[in-house]
């Protein structure tokens, strides 16, 4: 698997790749609907209505070894200087690819340090996800 971010105006940027040994973790990809619930005046149930849109997350982790834990510390500051960047996110499985538009990074966290390897987890705010 593989991750690729390209802001709008800015660089592709490669946040995981197995086959560079940046081992990901998909833990959360999908949408929902989202919806109106109305109160009804004497009614028995609530109204709902679909808005015709959708909203969901795409969070994975990655993994990655540094020369230092100075290293490391530069890199994941440098990570979360792209907190609420918008652009398209490419997740890549062998042959078959997931695009998300629009996307918006909404969370960057260290979540273990093993030595010098850290795992760093990504989140995204997302609204598509198309397979071309």
């Amino acid at each position: 698997m593989k991750a690729d971010w390209t802001p709008t105006g800015g660089s592709l940027a490669h946040l995981g790749d197995d086959s560079a040994k940046w081992t990901m973790k998909l833990e959360q990809l999908g949408a929902q609907s989202l919806e109106h619930v109305a109160q009804m005046f004497g009614a028995a149930t609530v109204l709902r209505l679909a808005l015709g849109n959708q909203a969901g997350e795409c969070v994975f982790t990655a993994a990655k070894s540094h020369a230092s834990r100075d290293a490391a510390a530069q890199f994941f500051a440098g990570e979360l200087a792209r907190l609420n960047q918008v652009g398209s996110l490419v997740l890549t499985f062998d042959a078959q690819t997931l695009t998300m538009a629009n996307a918006v990074l909404k969370g960057v966290g260290v979540v273990g340090v093993e030595g010098l390897r850290w795992t760093v987890r990504y989140t995204f705010g997302i609204t598509t996800i198309t397979n071309p």
